[in-house]
């Protein structure tokens, strides 16, 4: 079992983000709309994602969103966002297609239970053109 900190390094490890900036889920009951928005300080600067942040987002006391486009415009991770009804069937498709391709991914159902995204992970840091349309031949051979 990991401890706090193990668990904190993993996350860090996989998801390669900014950390000048993160976003926190909001809801509001009233119009019952919600969402993620970038955290701010008082004086407008962004708020620093840290340790802190990090292990209340694993401890389930806090929804994280990251920024993984970094400022130099690469980036180390991707994901394949899926939803409607038929969801599941399009990332296991994906899923396959990635296995031909040996690239190991992770499928992850979404918050709201309707949807999934599909995870790669990239040693390195890769320009973002390419994590947009690298997906574009597994899509066109899984018809997704």
């Amino acid at each position: 079992m990991l401890d706090n900190k193990e668990k904190i390094n993993l996350y860090k490890t996989l998801f390669k983000a900014r950390t000048d900036v993160y976003a926190r889920f909001w809801i509001n009951f009233t119009t019952k709309q919600s969402g993620f928005a970038p955290v701010y300080r008082l004086n407008k600067q962004n708020e620093l994602l840290n340790d802190h942040i990090i292990k209340l987002h694993l401890s389930g006391k806090e929804a994280l969103g990251i920024y993984p486009l970094l400022t130099n415009n690469t980036t180390y991770l991707l994901a394949v966002d899926l939803d409607k009804g038929n969801w599941l069937s399009k990332a296991s498709k994906l899923i396959n297609a990635a296995k031909l391709y040996q690239l190991p991914c992770y499928l992850e159902r979404s918050k709201s239970g309707n949807g999934g995204h599909v995870w790669f992970f990239f040693n390195s840091n890769i320009p973002s053109p390419y994590s947009n349309y690298s997906c574009n031949p597994w899509r066109l051979r899984c018809l997704v």
